[in-house]
C-alpha cells in the first residue's frame, strides 16, 4: 500500500497508527465500513491496515502484546539521550 499511494502521487499523511486489540479494532472498523485493505506478521508482530477516514488514506492497527511492548520500550530507552548523531537506517531496533 506504500508504492500504490506513491505512484498514485500521493502525498502528505499515508496513515495514523493505533496500538489495540485488533480484533475489536476489525470489528469497530469494519461496522463502520472500513475494509481490510493489508496485514501480516513480521518478527512475531501482528499488523492490519484498514481504509481511513478524515483525510487518511490508511488506519494501522498493531496487536498489543507483551512483545511490542517491550519493542518500544527499547525504542524510546534508545531515543531518550540520542543526540542525533550516528542515526541508525535501515534496521529495526
Amino acid at each position: 500500500i506504500y508504492t500504490e499511494f506513491l505512484d498514485a502521487g500521493g502525498t502528505g499523511v499515508h496513515h495514523v497508527c493505533y496500538w489495540c486489540n485488533l480484533d475489536a479494532a476489525r470489528a469497530h472498523f469494519g461496522a463502520a465500513g472500513s475494509a481490510e485493505v493489508q496485514g501480516g506478521v513480521v518478527r512475531g508482530l501482528e499488523f492490519l491496515y484498514m481504509e481511513g477516514f478524515a483525510g487518511f488514506p490508511y488506519i494501522e492497527f498493531i496487536d498489543q502484546t507483551p512483545t511490542h511492548r517491550e519493542r518500544y520500550r527499547r525504542i524510546a530507552d534508545a531515543a531518550a539521550n540520542w543526540d542525533g548523531r550516528d542515526p541508525v537506517r535501515g534496521r529495526m531496533a
